[in-house]
């Protein structure tokens, strides 16, 4: 079942016959490798949820255990943004295991759905940790654990009127806050001076409804 009409499965159970406007999660590409990362670095992902994703990660100067980050995610029904503030083991250093500890917030507009295609404003905020391995000047293996929650501006009380482009029916959509678990594991193995491709995926859980997805990138 595609993920959009699970989502609405699940919910038009508890919400008697109302179609749900759901932001997105913080991301639907693997977090980037910022644990390990001593330069600033440009990630540019793609995901079959789908999804487009660009980061960049600068460290702090003079305070390696810092690092922050910004971003910008978006499909065809939806945008957002997000900075965030890296707590890191041996930022110094690339080579060797680290661990490292992201918050960030999030805003953006639209839904995962396309009930409210760049019509819904939310924001939210995540919470990740990460295990990395730094290997060679750019190469890195990550796994990436990541609570979030994104709320729409609109209150769950109040219903949109949708006409279905397809039957002509008039819909009653709901936007609803998102609850997100995930787990992402991604590789950056090194192909050129500074060069990495990019390959992971990742698992999420909205509320009690489970999907995945699989991405790959560029980090340079």
């Amino acid at each position: 079942m595609p993920y959009g009409e699970a989502v609405t499965t699940h919910a038009l159970f508890f919400l008697a016959g109302c179609i749900p406007a759901v932001p997105p999660a913080a991301h639907f590409t693997p977090v980037v490798a910022g644990s390990v990362a001593v330069q600033p670095t440009t990630s540019v992902e793609v995901s079959t949820m789908p999804a487009l994703a660009v980061t960049q990660l600068v460290p702090v100067p003079g305070a390696p255990i810092l690092a922050f980050d910004a971003r910008a995610q978006g499909s065809l029904s939806y945008g957002s943004i997000g900075p965030g503030l890296w707590l890191r083991t041996r930022g110094a250093q690339h080579d060797g295991f680290h661990l490292g500890f992201r918050l960030g917030g999030d805003v953006g507009t639209g839904d995962i759905g396309g009930f409210l295609p760049w019509q819904m404003p939310f924001a939210g905020g995540s919470f990740s940790a990460q295990a990395a391995h730094g290997y060679q000047e750019t190469g890195a293996f990550a796994v990436t654990f990541t609570m979030d929650v994104q709320v729409p501006f609109n209150t769950t009380d109040v219903a949109v009127l949708v006409e279905d482009t397809v039957s002509g029916d008039i819909l009653e959509v709901i936007p609803i806050p998102a609850f997100y678990n995930q787990l992402d594991l991604r590789l950056d193995a090194p192909i050129a001076d500074r060069v990495a491709f990019s390959v992971g995926g990742g698992l999420y859980l909205l509320t009690v409804v489970p999907g995945g997805y699989l991405s790959t990138g560029l980090r340079f």
